[in-house]
């Protein structure tokens, strides 16, 4: 068996970071992970008061990223605790240490540090399979401690506590050279001007291209143009082309036709794109930069048919979650003062339409489960290309819309088709309560809507109270003249806000059960007036 480590120690890869990039540490900085690389590794064997150090900020450090803390530091730690309660136990009871409780515990740990360093290559090499030994082999252990972890485990052999005493000094030494010289030697301080940010390869042309020019023609319809010709007028030069280049390639100069291509081509590209959070900023990123009349239009053209228009491209977006992100995005720009005017505006706008869209949803849905299953239709035959399906669950939508919303119908989002629609608004309580503070003129419209969106939901009686408080919050300065306030000059005005009500609402009920009897306070009582044993009916008490 040998003792101390190869020299020649293989590349490993356990918690091996992604060079020129930011990350996020367990450790405050790099003086905090040298200290505690000294008393770990250049302490002396004997040094027990260095070793306790270290284990306690590896337990730190274990609390800070719980379970995104380094694979080497929790093997580290687990190893090192071992090592120690060896020491503790030699250092009380000198010869008469109990042995076996000493062998268990080591025993455990090394269970422990071969499952931690296995689990963490199988978990990038899942398509290759692999033994135990073949992984420990890979990043430089000998494979002497997967058969000790197996003795260990099955308790067929009696080890030596010698063995199990060297053993833990090769998981050390391997740890020091493998995982912390390693981690000292690329490490390096974090400010401002160093930082890296993870960097989004651009989308294709072809991509941006057919967003732009989707834009273009639905832009066109907004202006009740029916064919290329008539949008001449509205369109810059390049974009005209863009739309003569689609009549030719379609053989149509019939602009519904086009814009239902390019969708069709758009949603192709999309789900290629957005299969992960990293791709679903891509697109939010190419909607918003691409989509020029999308997110000027709202300013001229509040009462167009956007619903008309623009139901299915927010429907592809819902799919993979890029509706979502679109909304964060938006309510952040209508929050941020710094952001220009107009653009608040048009988040407001959008924010509206998209909120409104997915409560109307919600009870569009309710509205279903009502309904005979033989009239429904079931989100997988739309995911599977069933046209005529997906034309019966357009029809029964746009009923329910008509009746609905009668002639505001066309102007409204219809974000889902069928009863089973997977997607919705994700928000909670917390997220609630923080918009609620950066209340303002343009996400006001929006916060009533939200109320009925969040998970858990609020009753109907919270609801009601905060939307009142949302009116006088507006109406008080709106009868001044003035502009909406933020929080802070809500609170110096003596102005009732919205977080005032959250706090009423939030505390406990004054009422206290105790057994049979209920404790309840009476505000006519002054106790500073009527000590214990007074009664304000009776006077004093007799004995």
């Amino acid at each position: 068996m040998n003792e101390n480590i190869p020299e020649a120690v293989p590349a490993c890869s356990v918690d091996l970071l992604q060079p020129d990039r930011t990350h996020i540490s367990a450790w405050r900085d790099k003086s905090e992970f040298q200290h505690v690389y000294r008393q770990l590794f250049e302490s002396g064997p004997e040094d027990s008061e260095a070793k306790e150090d270290a284990l306690q900020w590896l337990n730190v450090w274990m609390v800070r990223h719980n379970k995104s803390v380094p694979v080497c530091v929790r093997c580290t730690a687990t190893v090192l605790e071992a090592q120690l309660f060896d020491l503790r136990v030699q250092r009380e009871d000198g010869d008469a240490a109990n042995a076996t409780e000493i062998k268990n515990i080591y025993a455990g740990a090394f269970t422990r540090f071969v499952n931690y360093v296995t689990e963490e290559t199988q978990t990038y090499q899942q398509h290759r399979k692999r033994t135990i030994a073949q992984h420990v082999r890979g990043i430089g252990i000998e494979p002497f401690l997967v058969e000790l972890r197996h003795l260990c485990a099955h308790r067929s052999v009696s080890i030596a506590i010698d063995v199990f005493r060297r053993s833990a000094q090769y998981c050390m030494d391997w740890l020091k050279v493998s995982y912390w010289q390693r981690e000292l030697a690329t490490m390096q301080p974090v400010t401002y001007g160093t930082l890296h940010r993870a960097k989004r390869t651009p989308l294709s042309d072809e991509f941006c291209s057919v967003l732009r020019t989707y834009d273009v023609a639905t832009a066109g319809l907004l202006r009740t143009c029916t064919n290329v010709e008539q949008t001449r007028s509205y369109l810059t030069g390049p974009e005209y082309e863009a739309l003569q280049a689609e009549e030719t390639r379609r053989g149509t100069d019939d602009l519904r036709v086009i814009a239902q291509h390019l969708l069709a081509q758009f949603v192709r590209n999309q789900r290629t794109i957005a299969h992960n959070l990293t791709g679903v900023r891509k697109v939010c990123d190419a909607v918003m930069s691409n989509c020029r009349y999308l997110m000027q239009d709202p300013e001229r053209y509040r009462q167009g048919h956007w619903g008309k228009i623009h139901s299915a491209f927010f429907r592809a977006l819902a799919e993979t979650g890029c509706l979502q992100e679109l909304f964060e995005r938006l309510l952040a720009v209508a929050e941020s003062d710094t952001e220009d005017e107009q653009k608040r505006s048009m988040a407001s706008f959008w924010l509206v339409m998209i909120g409104t869209g997915f409560q109307l949803l919600k009870e569009f849905k309710k509205y279903c489960r009502t309904l005979h299953s033989q009239r429904l239709v079931l989100f997988r035959e739309l995911v599977g290309g069933k046209a005529k399906r997906k034309l019966v669950a357009e029809r029964l939508a746009q009923e329910w819309y008509r009746r609905k919303l009668k002639k505001a119908a066309p102007q409204q989002l219809i974000l889902g088709l069928t009863v089973d629609c997977p997607w919705h608004l994700r928000l909670d309580r917390r997220q609630l309560k923080t918009h609620l503070s950066a209340i303002n003129k343009h996400t006001q419209k929006v916060l009533p809507i939200l109320f009925t969106l969040v998970e858990p939901p609020l009753t109907a009686a919270h609801q009601q109270h905060l939307c009142t408080m949302i009116e006088i919050y507006a109406d008080s300065w709106r009868s001044a003249g003035g502009s909406m306030p933020n929080y802070e000059q809500l609170l110096a005005s003596k102005t009732y806000a919205v977080q005032d009500l959250l706090e009423r609402l939030g505390r406990a009920r004054a009422t206290k059960k105790c057994g049979l009897w209920s404790q309840e306070p009476d505000e006519w009582l002054d106790w500073d007036e009527y000590p214990l044993g007074i009664t304000r009916r009776e006077g004093l008490c007799k004995a």
